[in-house]
């Protein structure tokens, strides 16, 4: 079981989530496992992981930045920031940074 928070400009959002073999790729397919990705790059660094994604959803463009740092084993820290393109009825770029 692991719980997460996240910290927003908004507050702080509490999940729990159980995890096990096959949670990855049930994580891929509910976030749209048909989407185009022509960047996606996970890359060891000294205290951790980082990743750089570029996908395309539709006509959306969703350009992502994170790293990964922590011991892996009882905590893992996330800090992401995702850039979308081409939303429909939104001019120019939107940024989400949690």
């Amino acid at each position: 079981m692991w719980e997460s928070k996240t910290t927003s400009a908004d507050g702080v959002t509490t999940a729990k989530q159980c995890v096990g073999e096959g949670t990855d790729a049930a994580a891929v397919a509910a976030m749209g496992g048909n989407r185009q990705c022509s960047k996606n790059a996970v890359t060891k660094t000294a205290d951790g992981w980082t990743s750089e994604t570029e996908c395309k959803i539709g006509e959306i463009t969703a350009t992502s930045r994170g790293s990964f740092t922590g011991d892996f084993k009882r905590q893992v820290r996330t800090e992401l920031e995702t850039t979308l393109t081409g939303v429909p009825d939104s001019p120019g770029r939107r940024r989400a940074r949690p």
